[in-house]
């Protein structure tokens, strides 16, 4: 059966209510003829395909994709950055208070 057009579907309709003046049926053809002129333009299933893989491809970036520390970025930090060959035993130890 082969599509019909708005104006078609809503003669139809109209031959099928015949006068009938009642809100219902006043209301109905309006609807039919505003869903029918005015398809929404929007491919919903492609839509949503695109936005979930755009939120998969964050939330993997997120893990994979982090970003690395260079020594400059702790010193702008406020970061101590230790030479190990200076750490002796007796740095460990001192009184950080009283010195």
């Amino acid at each position: 059966m082969p599509a019909r057009s708005c104006e078609e579907l809503l003669s139809t309709f109209n031959t099928l209510i015949g006068d009938d003046p009642t809100e219902d049926a006043l209301s109905f053809m309006t609807d039919i003829r505003d869903t029918l002129a005015n398809p929404s333009q929007e491919d919903w299933k492609k839509k949503y395909e695109d936005n979930d893989k755009e939120w998969r491809k964050k939330y993997k970036d997120a893990f994979f994709n982090t970003p690395v520390s260079s020594d400059n970025d702790e010193e702008k930090k406020g970061k101590p950055t230790y030479d190990p060959s200076k750490i002796t035993i007796d740095s460990l130890f001192v009184d950080k208070k009283g010195a």
